[in-house]
């Protein structure tokens, strides 16, 4: 669940950010929930009641400041993402500090708003935990550190970007392709799922992934289909 505050002082402007928010959430199927805030006193009360991943924060608040108002939410979670939605664009260099991401001019809201959030939430699933059964026990890997899962004689293994590889047990194909989370893992032939975020280099018959010694083959039958897939993550993810 992504919780994404619009903290804007003109009605209108948050109703057409929320408008694109709501446009390119949907679309790519995240569970969110959308708070909206035209003063700032409201949302600095919501910030001890609500743990907000992405702020879509105004400079100008009338008798408040966004940046101090981002600063305040830093000191209470730091990982809150804050990204400008100002006509202040001389105020640019100001605004950026430990939890702000991007500085988006108003008069582009609706062709930045899509191309921020994408990389923006990519950074945060690149973080996520997921966790295996290695052996006896559940073992927790970041999203990132996951390179490639591979069918062996049977057995799946999973590789690092570090070099390492673990041996998951109980697991079938099926299994894991409903468990993994389909924007980011894909299956590019009989024995192996890829992290999509670690492609190095890739044609429609290869890909190279960080941390796998072998470039990995696609499936002949299902290139277009994976090759399509990898075009699509690399133009929404900003590579």
């Amino acid at each position: 669940m992504f919780n994404v505050a619009i903290v804007d002082d003109e009605i209108a402007y948050c109703c057409l950010i929320k408008k694109e928010v709501n446009n390119y959430m949907f679309n790519q199927s995240y569970d969110y929930k959308i708070f909206e805030y035209t003063d700032a006193a409201a949302f600095n009360q919501a910030l001890n009641e609500i743990d907000f991943d992405i702020v879509f924060m105004d400079i100008d608040l009338g008798n408040e400041d966004g940046i101090k108002m981002s600063g305040i939410a830093y000191d209470i979670n730091s990982k809150t993402k804050v990204i400008y939605v100002s006509s202040h664009v001389e105020r640019m260099q100001d605004a950026f500090g430990f939890n702000s991401v991007a500085f988006i001019d108003k008069k582009d809201i609706q062709t930045q708003v899509p191309v921020v959030l994408a990389k923006v939430i990519s950074k945060q699933l690149y973080a996520l935990p997921i966790e295996l059964k290695v052996g006896k026990e559940l073992q927790t890997f970041l999203t990132r550190d996951i390179a490639v899962i591979q069918l062996e004689n049977r057995k799946f293994y999973l590789y690092c970007v570090t070099g390492e590889s673990y041996r998951l047990y109980y697991y079938r194909m099926s299994d894991l392709l409903k468990f993994l989370d389909k924007r980011l893992f894909i299956r590019v032939n009989q024995s192996q799922i890829i992290n999509l975020q670690n492609i190095d280099k890739f044609t429609k018959k290869n890909i190279c992934v960080k941390g796998f010694a072998t470039d990995i083959s696609i499936s002949r039958r299902d290139s277009d289909k994976i090759y399509s897939a990898i075009l699509k993550y690399k133009d929404e993810h900003l590579w």
